[in-house]
């Protein structure tokens, strides 16, 4: 990848998790900025639950500085598209905020699919430069 000036950036690449465990359906309530959504978790046996996660690996800037507000539309225009995301999350962070991986697809609804092979919506704000990885 090459940035504005044209010198090859090189982007670093977040491990992508393969362990389907504690991954769930959730809805898009809100984002709230580039690296942190308002979600409406599935728990199963019609349990809900509203949450705060911040995507975990990465800090976008703050959104009142231009490549955070970037970062906020990018995520807030890719999360219009579709349905549901996938989520899988298991730490809690010193706010109180779960840290979680989104995973995402634009062509399928299954859920297994999306987890494995779908777009990850974390390291999609890396390899735009709307994230460094932490």
């Amino acid at each position: 990848m090459s940035n504005k000036k044209g010198k090859e950036v090189k982007v670093k690449k977040l491990t992508r998790p393969q362990e389907a465990t504690y991954v769930y359906k959730a809805e898009v309530a809100r984002v709230i900025d580039g690296d942190t959504l308002l979600l409406r978790i599935d728990l199963g046996f019609t349990v809900w639950k509203e949450q705060r996660i911040r995507l975990a690996g990465i800090d976008c800037p703050s959104i009142d500085e231009p490549k955070g507000r970037e970062a906020f539309e990018y995520v807030r225009e890719q999360m219009t598209k579709v349905d549901f995301v996938m989520v899988k999350t298991n730490k809690i962070d010193i706010y109180g905020r779960y840290v979680g991986h989104i995973f995402y697809s634009f062509k399928t609804e299954n859920k297994d699919k999306i987890f494995s092979e779908g777009r990850y919506l974390n390291q999609e704000l890396v390899d735009h430069e709307l994230a460094r990885v932490i």
